[in-house]
């Protein structure tokens, strides 16, 4: 059985068209995998900026804690100026009381004594 050179050139040529389409559907599948896992990563990659973005939107700088330590370090400070104050009026009422009670334990005496 002989072949044409024609017959045989169409039939190789046949062949390397099936050929190219299987191939070039093979790498468009490729592509489209490829290109889902990417965006699959890009999808991992951009939750995970969102959560940096997010703790960052929450946490003070150094300098914002700095301020409000030393906004409580004054409170703190004017709350133990208040508690001796209060602690150095109530030894001032004391000494008043006792000084009170000694003069007129002192009347009584001299008052004992002239009478």
């Amino acid at each position: 059985m002989e072949v044409s050179l024609r017959d045989h050139l169409s039939e190789r040529i046949a062949d390397l068209r099936a050929y190219i389409d299987t191939r070039f559907s093979e790498v468009e599948k490729s592509t489209s995998l490829a290109s889902s896992a990417l965006g699959q990563r890009l999808d991992g990659m951009n939750e995970f900026r969102l959560a940096l973005k997010d703790a960052s939107s929450l946490t003070m700088s150094r300098t914002e804690i700095t301020a409000a330590l030393d906004r409580m370090q004054i409170t703190i400070d004017e709350l133990n100026k208040s508690r001796w104050t209060l602690a150095g009026m109530a030894s001032q009422k004391s000494v008043t009381i006792a000084m009170v009670i000694s003069i007129a334990s002192l009347i009584i005496s001299v008052l004992k004594i002239f009478v």
